[in-house]
């Protein structure tokens, strides 16, 4: 007598049927977990629960601090390109205050003449310049960025914004 053996091929497993799997297993943990945490007394699930909530507050704090920054540095980085394109416009130009006053450079300006590209502005809605200023410390020229967007203005913006802006525009 033989016997025959047939082997039998195995198909292969797909993704979706080892996610499907993976996920029945989690959903049946959880509920197992779930009916071993009713099973505690009132007060220690009462407990647990605030617990939970203050982790939940303090991982939403978190977020939105990590969030805030994240924008906030891209608005300080176009203060800095607005900065850095106005300081090279006045040079390239020889455009500069005399040591007790300051000279404005509209972002506008920047942009038309290729100091800086319109993709540099966030959002494409904020209105900027730059101010050219003798830093008497250093005894050299500087330049600062100022924004003014939806979101965001550079702390000084409305006291800086009055500045005669001389003809620049040759």
């Amino acid at each position: 007598m033989e016997e025959k053996t047939k082997k039998v091929e195995k198909k292969p497993v797909g993704f979706k049927a080892k996610l499907k799997r993976g996920w029945k297993k989690f959903v049946l943990y959880i509920k197992k977990k779930y009916a071993e945490f009713m099973k505690l007394p009132k007060r220690v699930r009462m407990i647990t629960y605030i617990w939970l909530i203050v982790l939940l507050v303090l991982l939403i704090v978190i977020l939105g601090t990590v969030i805030n920054n994240k924008a906030q540095n891209k608005y300080k980085d176009m203060e800095e390109t607005i900065a850095h394109a106005g300081l090279k416009y006045a040079e390239d130009n020889l455009i500069f205050a005399s040591e007790e006053e300051k000279t404005k450079i509209e972002m506008e300006l920047l942009i038309d003449r290729s100091y800086m590209f319109k993709e540099n502005v966030a959002n494409k809605t904020c209105n900027g310049f730059a101010v050219i200023y003798f830093n008497e410390e250093e005894e050299k020229f500087e330049s600062k960025g100022y924004i003014n967007c939806k979101k965001y203005t550079t702390k000084g913006y409305k006291d800086v914004v009055d500045i005669d802006k001389k003809n620049l525009k040759k």
